[in-house]
């Protein structure tokens, strides 16, 4: 593996977004022989925890936009069936799935309601939605301190471009896009679970040239990487324990029905 794709499933997905995946299938009790689409599923953390619970008898659709993604999504588990697509016009039927989830795709998404509405219709009736998104910067400590070192060393709209995973931390905005979009039963759980980076050398490469500002284009010297490297540091230094970094991420489980 290499490039954007596999510092985020390097990096990013052991440190951050697997710990996450069983708490997004959880939510939604996925059960064997359900079929199942993950929307903006990146390499696939989600899909493949999807995967092993829906068994022999059910499927698992990953469903991304990001080409480069869904290339390493295939290399690590090729027997997913991944799609790549729009989140706000989902190339498949209606009521083709049992279950859709999302893990921090939402925020990013330029019309959430169009996205919510997709989602529904590719549901079946009595089928059920999950989807998690950051919480706020001022709840998430890591993201903050990204964000402000890329502001001091980059500029402010790379700043704007990090910051926007946490662009819709108040979970009321989530339960409105989906009830406009027809759910019902929409309800809504804040989680906290830690990150771990060996070390913030690691989280930052992982999250800026793993993430969103690296799949936005923007690319960072050596020297402008030490610079944000050495910042985060500092601003992080609290939660460096044993040789590890480890911080508190909070995200919002939002559920709902068709």
């Amino acid at each position: 593996m290499a490039g954007v794709g596999a510092d985020y499933e390097q990096i990013m997905v052991p440190a951050i977004f697997g710990a996450w995946a069983p708490v997004l299938a959880d939510s939604v009790k996925v059960v064997a022989g359900e079929r199942a689409l993950d929307v903006a599923c990146g390499t696939g953390v989600v899909a493949r925890e999807l995967l092993g619970r829906v068994g022999a008898k059910g499927t698992v659709v990953g469903c991304d936009s990001n080409a480069t993604m869904l290339a390493t999504a295939r290399e690590v588990a090729p027997q997913i069936d991944w799609r790549e697509g729009n989140a706000l016009d989902l190339p498949f039927e209606s009521a083709s799935f049992d279950v859709v989830t999302c893990q921090q795709g939402y925020q990013f998404f330029p019309d959430r309601v169009k996205a919510a509405q997709e989602a529904h219709r590719v549901l079946v009736s009595g089928g059920r939605i999950a989807i998690a998104v950051w919480c706020s910067l001022s709840e998430n400590p890591g993201q903050a301190a990204i964000v402000s070192a890329v502001e001091e060393f980059v500029g402010s709209d790379a700043a704007e471009i990090v910051g926007s995973s946490c662009g819709l931390g108040e979970k009321t905005q989530l339960q409105e896009f989906l009830s406009e979009a027809g759910f019902r039963g929409v309800q809504s759980v804040t989680e906290t679970r830690p990150a771990r980076f060996l070390s913030s050398n690691d989280f930052a490469i992982g999250l800026l040239r793993g993430g969103t500002l690296a799949r936005a284009g923007v690319e960072l010297s050596d020297d402008t990487m030490a610079q944000i490297v050495e910042c985060v540091s500092t601003s992080l230094a609290e939660y460096q324990i044993n040789n590890e970094l480890v911080f508190p991420m909070s995200a919002n489980l939002v559920l709902a029905k068709k």
